[in-house]
């Protein structure tokens, strides 16, 4: 589901969808689940520094139902929380706006929230890689891969 989500995020099809939140122009879909929801973030609405960012989030099903969520990212920590929820209906009448409890989640693997999270911040600029332990990692992974084509000749 995460390469799922990472691939969609690559990708980036612009939706032209402008239903429920009026200053939203420029909704982007990064994937979907397994339950048939499309999952969208509003590039223009992007709020970041190197420590916290803010975005509106849409999660529509089959149906047109979607809710619209802005969430606070701690890049640190690696967490999220809902700051306004706000569901409606496929006509893009307001249903309901869910109350916030304002409590940091984890940002889970695999989840939509990754794919933002990692859209904000790019896998490798969150990576802290010790360069010694890569090499030596890849040098064993290149000894064992000679000793089975030794086996196979």
């Amino acid at each position: 589901m995460k390469k799922t989500l990472l691939a969609g995020l690559a990708a980036a099809v612009i939706c032209t969808c402008n239903v429920g939140n009026a200053d939203a122009v420029n909704w982007q879909q990064f994937g979907s689940d397994s339950a048939g929801v499309s999952w969208f973030i509003d590039v223009d609405s992007v709020q970041r520094n190197d420590n916290s960012a803010t975005i509106d989030v849409k999660a529509q099903d089959s149906e047109g139902f979607h809710f619209i969520a802005t969430e606070e990212f701690n890049r640190k920590d690696k967490t999220i929380r809902d700051v306004k929820v706000t569901l409606y209906n496929p006509q893009g009448y307001v249903e309901a706006e869910d109350p916030v409890d304002n409590v940091y989640r984890p940002v889970n693997a695999g989840s939509p929230s990754e794919a933002v999270y990692y859209y904000l911040w790019a896998p490798e600029e969150n990576a802290t890689v010790d360069q010694a332990k890569a090499t030596k990692v890849d040098k064993k992974a290149d000894k064992k891969a000679k000793k089975e084509e030794k086996k196979k000749k």
